[in-house]
């Protein structure tokens, strides 16, 4: 049997996958760009043992990827992420997630 828990983020994951459409730009650069790859070369340097929990590596990566493509500034970028249904999807963000980022980015080029 299948938990509470478990059903809504399946539920949440297949609208947020429909919600997005087959050929947005961000899907494509997913296809295109290896982020896993990319995040194995910053993992050593990010830390994820001191301070407020950070994001995956991966998550962080794109996230600044989209704002340095949509020229965000750190708040900017917050607000995006929280309206935004396509970057919440390229970012590998629940469709009700909602994450401060301002503090996560200067984490990130900070330590």
């Amino acid at each position: 049997m299948f938990s509470n828990e478990s059903f809504q983020l399946d539920f949440h994951s297949e609208l947020l996958e429909n919600l997005v459409p087959k050929d947005h730009a961000y899907r494509k650069l997913l296809k295109l760009v290896d982020f896993e790859s990319l995040a194995k070369g910053i993992k050593s340097i990010y830390s994820s043992n001191s301070g407020k929990k950070a994001y995956p590596v991966e998550s962080a990566l794109k996230m600044l990827v989209l704002q340095q493509a949509e020229n965000h500034s750190d708040r900017e970028m917050e607000r995006f992420l929280k309206e935004n249904v396509c970057a919440k999807y390229f970012c590998g963000f629940r469709l009700t997630e909602h994450k401060k980022t301002k503090y996560n980015f200067r984490y990130i080029y900070l330590h």
